[in-house]
Order: structure tokens, then C-alpha cells, then sequence
């Protein structure tokens, strides 16, 4: 359905995965809880619009941190509201607790010192889509190598947290709109 290929700089390399071949796909899956790379291999993960279609996400949410170096970042964004749409299931939809749950989820696998850089639900622009972001770091003792956030950077979203506030930035409970 789309790839983020052309936002990526030219000296990163970018490996497309999906489970059927289509375009920027480098890689075919047979298993999302299943990723063809080595421990602590990655630098960076990047998952949009698959996590409301997998089972079993936090299976796939493992695998991610299993194949990210310590330093890694994954960048997550999924549906919290919109229209059911099979492909092949629809199955769940993310809120910002979800961000703490994974959290917690890395932390009972084994990795010591996980964080969540930051996360939110983006509004919608010119569509019924509200999606929610989130940014993890596998090892919360490389947070100085990232000093920038998007909440810095973004306007239009609700219920933003980032690494060492307690606090939701532009608290909305019922999102209502």
C-alpha cells in the first residue's frame, strides 16, 4: 500500500518487508513473529498500518526488539480509530496506554531499560483516520543520541507524552471530535 522508502536518506539502507511482493517490497514474510535478521542487528524499525492487522502484535513487537541494536529506535503507527478493513483482519486498534503496555511487554522479555521517546495520537487530516505514534528505544542509555522529538515539531495531535514527562500534552480523554 505504500512505502516510506523515499523519506529515507540515501546512506541508509532500507529493506522493504511485507508478505506479498509489491512495490519496495525487498523481502517477502511468512511470519511477522519471524524476522530474517540477526540479534541487535538493526538501527531502525519503522512500522505503519500493520500492528491492527497482526494477531498477535505483541509477538511482532518482540521480534523488533530482538533484531534492534541497543541504540535502536522503532517507530510505530497504527489506526486508533477508522472504518473496519480486512487485510486479511482487522483486529485491534491503539490508544496511548498502548505505548506503556508495550513498554512493560519489553521489559518482561528481558530488555533491561527500555523507553518510550515519545507518543500520540495524530489527528485526522482530510480523512476519518486518527493514528497513533509511537517511538521506542530499545535501551533508554542512548537517549542523548536523540535530542529531537515530532511533538516538538506537530500541532494538530492529542494525549502526547515524551521521555521523562508524567504528564499528557494536549489531554483528550474521549476524543470526541
Amino acid at each position: 500500500n505504500g512505502s516510506l522508502r523515499q523519506f529515507v536518506p540515501n546512506n541508509v539502507k532500507y529493506i522493504g518487508l511485507d508478505f506479498e511482493q509489491g512495490k519496495n517490497v525487498d523481502m517477502i514474510l511468512k511470519s511477522s513473529y519471524e524476522l530474517p535478521f540477526a540479534d541487535n542487528s538493526i538501527d531502525f524499525a519503522i512500522s505503519t498500518s500493520c500492528f491492527e492487522h497482526s494477531e498477535f502484535f505483541w509477538l511482532s513487537f518482540k521480534e523488533i526488539f530482538r533484531v534492534l541494536k541497543s541504540s535502536g529506535l522503532f517507530y510505530v503507527n497504527a489506526p486508533s480509530n477508522g472504518t473496519f478493513h480486512r487485510h486479511p483482519m482487522d483486529c485491534w486498534r491503539f490508544y496511548p496506554d498502548a505505548s506503556l503496555a508495550l513498554l512493560k511487554w519489553a521489559a518482561h522479555c528481558g530488555h533491561e531499560r527500555p523507553c518510550i521517546l515519545e507518543s500520540f495520537m495524530k489527528e485526522p487530516e482530510n480523512d476519518i483516520w486518527r493514528d497513533y505514534v509511537a517511538v521506542f528505544l530499545k535501551d533508554s542509555g542512548y537517549i542523548n543520541i536523540y535530542p529531537t522529538r515530532i511533538l516538538d515539531q506537530i500541532k494538530n495531535y492529542t494525549n502526547g507524552i515524551k521521555f521523562g514527562e508524567s504528564n499528557y500534552s494536549n489531554y483528550n480523554e474521549y476524543n470526541d471530535k
